[in-house]
C-alpha cells in the first residue's frame, strides 16, 4: 500500500515539475491566420507568454493580448508541450467603405471599424451617405450582400447604396448599375448577374432582385 501511495506522489510530483515549472515553459508562439493584421505586432502581443509554463496560460489572458487588434474577429488557442503554444486566428473582412474628412473608413458586415485607408481595396465597395448609420438595416443588408458574394462578382463592385433592407443596389467598375433588392438569393443573384455580363458585355442597367425574371437595358 505505501509503495502504490508513493508511486502516486512520485506521478503528481513529476507532472507538478513539468506542467507548472520552466520544465514546459512556452519557447515558441506559433501564430497562424495572419494576413492583413500586422504580424510583427501581434507577436510581440503574445510574447508576454514566453517562459511561461504552458498549463498557466490562460484563455481570458490570450483575449487580453489580442483585445487591441480589431482585425481579429476569433481565434483558437491550443498548447503543444513541451514548448510550442499555437494561436490561430480569423480575421475579419472589410466589406463597405465609407468617406470620411481624412480617408476611408473600412467596416465589417457587424459595422466594426477595422482601419482607415487612403484608398478604396479591390472589392470593398464605397458606401452611400445613407449607409453612415451602421445599425441601419439599409448598412446591414449591403454588408450582408457583399460579404456573401462570390469574389470574382465582388471584385467588379465600385460603390454600394441601400436606402432600405429591400433596396440595395451597386455600380459595378464598368459603369453598369445593378439593382440588388433585398439580401436573400445572394448566391443565385450572383450567378444571373455574372451570367448576364457574360452574355451582353456592358448593359446600362442590370435587375437581378428577381433572380428567376432579370431585367437589363
Amino acid at each position: 500500500m505505501l509503495v502504490g501511495f508513493g508511486a502516486v506522489v512520485a506521478l503528481a510530483v513529476f507532472v507538478a515539475v513539468g506542467v507548472f515549472t520552466p520544465v514546459m515553459a512556452v519557447r515558441e508562439v506559433s501564430l497562424q491566420g495572419a494576413e492583413s493584421v500586422n504580424a510583427q505586432e501581434l507577436q510581440q502581443a503574445l510574447g508576454r507568454f514566453n517562459g511561461v509554463p504552458l498549463a498557466l496560460v490562460h484563455d481570458d489572458d490570450v483575449h487580453q493580448a489580442l483585445e487591441p487588434f480589431p482585425l481579429i474577429q476569433r481565434y483558437s488557442v491550443e498548447r503543444i508541450p513541451p514548448h510550442t503554444l499555437v494561436v490561430r486566428i480569423e480575421e475579419r473582412t472589410p466589406v463597405i467603405a465609407l468617406q470620411r474628412d481624412d480617408g476611408l473608413d473600412l467596416l465589417d458586415p457587424a459595422g466594426v471599424l477595422l482601419g482607415r485607408v487612403e484608398e478604396r481595396p479591390v472589392g470593398v465597395p464605397l458606401g452611400s451617405a445613407e449607409l453612415a448609420d451602421t445599425s441601419s438595416p439599409g448598412f446591414l443588408a449591403a454588408a450582408s450582400v457583399v460579404r456573401d458574394m462570390p469574389e470574382d462578382v465582388r471584385q467588379l463592385l465600385v460603390s454600394v447604396q441601400a436606402g432600405n433592407a429591400q433596396d440595395v443596389r451597386f455600380t459595378l467598375d464598368s459603369g453598369t448599375e445593378v439593382v440588388w433588392g433585398e439580401a436573400k438569393q445572394a448566391q443565385k443573384k450572383a450567378i444571373v448577374l455574372r451570367t448576364l455580363l457574360a452574355s451582353i458585355g456592358t448593359p446600362s442597367l442590370v435587375d437581378v432582385s428577381a433572380p428567376d425574371a432579370p431585367v437589363f437595358s
